[in-house]
């Protein structure tokens, strides 16, 4: 009886714990958002901060319907590298996507990155992503006229 007390307790803790107090987590959450079918962008708003916030905060209607495209579907994600202190981290991270016309698969790409987490008033928040490496395997060949 008390190991079933222990384990719902655990439970109850586990549970009720902030997802914003783990940098790795936020930054899943984030990606997991950015390639809802129904995302809204008010839930990645709350997940950013400073610059990286603004520039999102300034993106056009045509920007947002580039950035919320729906033909993209994650494949995976890998976090290659995590340094964190105090109050800032930096992760380095690996994103595989698919990009799809209808159920037609275009291409397959692998975006490695780095994003800037802050730790803003309790919990963390991204403040910056940038490309290091990108690699597309295009299904179709690349056509150039001469």
């Amino acid at each position: 009886m008390k190991v079933l007390s222990l384990i719902l307790m655990i439970l109850i803790v586990a549970s009720c714990t902030n997802r914003n107090e783990n940098p790795e987590q936020v930054l899943r959450d984030f990606i997991d958002t950015r390639f809802k079918t129904n995302q809204d962008m008010d839930d990645l708003l709350a997940l950013a901060t400073g610059s990286f916030k603004e520039s999102l905060e300034r993106m056009q209607e045509e920007d947002i319907e580039i950035f919320t495209k729906h033909g993209m579907k994650k494949r995976g994600l890998d976090i290659t590298h995590s340094q964190c202190t105090d109050n800032t981290c930096s992760i380095t991270y690996v994103l595989s996507v698919d990009e799809y016309s209808g159920d037609t698969l275009l291409n397959k790409s692998e975006l490695k990155k780095i994003a800037k987490l802050e730790l803003i008033n309790g919990g963390w928040k991204i403040a910056d992503i940038t490309n290091v490496k990108t690699f597309h395997d295009l299904k179709d060949p690349i056509k150039v006229s001469p």
